[in-house]
């Protein structure tokens, strides 16, 4: 398996070998390529495996992969969403709206509402992509300042109400 580190080409080379003894960090030896049965030819320790080594290497190198992956960041190959921000108010109540993309890729909206007279303030996330709503809870509670506030997305919608 070949990695490469940097644009200067770093190239750096890992074997996937094994299954190794957990005692002398030595290749197991097995009877054949699908035997789950192996011993150390150093230890003569022996070892039986839920499944033959050449799984494990397979799933060895794809957890290593998956490791790596985890590490790069998300780019979105959907078109970008141009950052929408608009506010308005009256004399009782304020609303502000941002949508755009959120740190991790993803698109979203967050919805500011806020009363002047009771100087609270509601904060509300509406993650696009996964279909949530969700609020901050160092703010008011959403119904604290407004009666009810409905999202409807392509599959679900959220609804919060007053009692």
């Amino acid at each position: 398996m070949m990695q490469k580190r940097d644009d200067v080409g770093d190239v750096h080379l890992y074997r996937m070998d094994g299954p190794l003894c957990l005692e002398e960090s030595v290749k197991l030896e097995f009877e054949s390529e699908n035997s789950t049965k192996g011993k150390c030819p150093v230890c003569q320790k022996e070892y039986s495996l839920i499944l033959p080594p050449q799984q494990f290497r397979e799933l060895a190198h794809k957890a290593y992969q998956a490791s790596l992956d985890n590490k790069l960041p998300t780019r979105s190959l959907d078109d970008p969403i141009q950052p929408i921000k608009a506010r308005d108010e009256d004399d009782t109540y304020w609303v502000e709206v941002k949508v755009g993309h959120m740190n991790d890729g993803r698109k979203g909206a967050v919805v500011y509402i806020g009363d002047k007279k009771r100087e609270a303030k509601v904060q509300n996330f509406i993650d696009l992509d996964n279909q949530q709503l969700r609020g901050d809870r160092a703010d008011a509670k959403p119904y604290e300042v407004v009666s009810k506030i409905e999202v409807e997305f392509l599959d679900s919608k959220h609804t919060i109400i007053k009692k």
